[in-house]
């Protein structure tokens, strides 16, 4: 059974790690493998390990569920929502300057590559009264939060949990903008989603990969050291060098893990919301060409 994960291991993935590291999927027969984009820096994403049959599960953004479902692609079955609420946001450091998204106009956005993100961007400082003339910049994904921390990106989109949080321990105060608070109802954070071939083969493989999951979230939910411990040990963390940050980190996150008491739970109206948002407003349109970093 193959993962792709969306990034390299953090506590978004927790229950996957702490589930792996007590043995729970070995004990199951699954022999579980995980992609880190660390591997290929995604030149194959891991909506696109899904499609051409690369991976069972991939861990994806809400925007490829709703890329696939408005193609009539029908390819990516979304199974879990690991994050059930948009717990990211458009970040600033608190000292730039900007006090709203109107001043985003002008300044550096480095792009995380997802569909419709440069039209949500521009559609959020429209909708403050800005112009949306942003200078779209295009750096390797690994690398971008760091180009941020460092202020050679003006803004960024964070998860608050983690890049929130390590900016904190960095000294580095941010002031955030929640995507909800400018007309964008954004979908949930991190969805789990299959192939639909894969789950047609692989059906009661999977349902078994999930409830071991669950088990390892819910595990993760009420002991984050243990949580921080499986994932900082693993030999695919080649980014948490400090524990205790890794550990900030996943404190932060465990709010969000249930949010509605049951984990996983994917929110079928919220989605369809989203994507009917989507349909009405960007299909059909084109934006900005982006530049480069120097």
């Amino acid at each position: 059974m193959r993962i792709a994960l969306d990034w390299t291991p953090n506590p978004v993935h927790c229950g996957t790690f702490t589930a792996l590291a007590k043995g729970w999927f070995e004990k199951a027969g699954i022999d579980l493998q995980l992609y880190s984009p660390v591997t290929d820096q995604y030149a194959v994403s891991p909506a696109e390990q899904l499609r051409l049959g690369l991976s069972h599960l991939a861990i994806v953004p809400p925007e490829e569920i709703v890329k696939d479902q408005l193609e009539n692609r029908n390819q990516l079955i979304p199974l879990r929502a690991l994050l059930q609420y948009n717990v990211t946001s458009i970040a600033v450091a608190a000292n730039s300057g900007i006090t709203r998204p109107a001043m985003l106009d002008g300044k550096k956005y480095a792009l995380l590559n997802l569909p419709w993100e440069k039209e949500i961007i521009t559609t959020m400082v429209k909708n403050d009264g800005g112009k949306g003339d942003i200078e779209w910049v295009s750096v390797p994904k690994l690398e971008m939060y760091q180009l941020f921390f460092a202020g050679h990106i003006d803004f960024a989109w964070i998860f608050d949990a983690i890049e929130g949080t390590e900016a904190k321990s960095k000294g580095l105060n941010l002031l955030h903008f929640k995507l909800e608070d400018y007309g964008i109802p954004y979908g949930c954070t991190t969805v789990l989603a299959a192939s639909a071939n894969a789950y047609e083969l692989n059906k009661e493989e999977i349902t078994l990969t999930l409830s071991i999951m669950e088990a390892g979230y819910s595990l993760a939910h009420i002991e984050s050291e243990t949580a921080a411990k499986a994932i900082f040990n693993h030999p695919l963390n080649t980014y948490y060098k400090d524990y205790d940050l890794l550990l900030q980190c996943q404190k932060a996150i465990t709010p969000y893990l249930a949010a509605k008491g049951d984990w996983g739970y994917y929110d079928v109206a919220r989605m369809q919301n989203f994507k009917h948002w989507i349909k009405q407003n960007f299909i059909g349109k084109e934006f900005d060409t982006i530049s480069s970093v120097k």
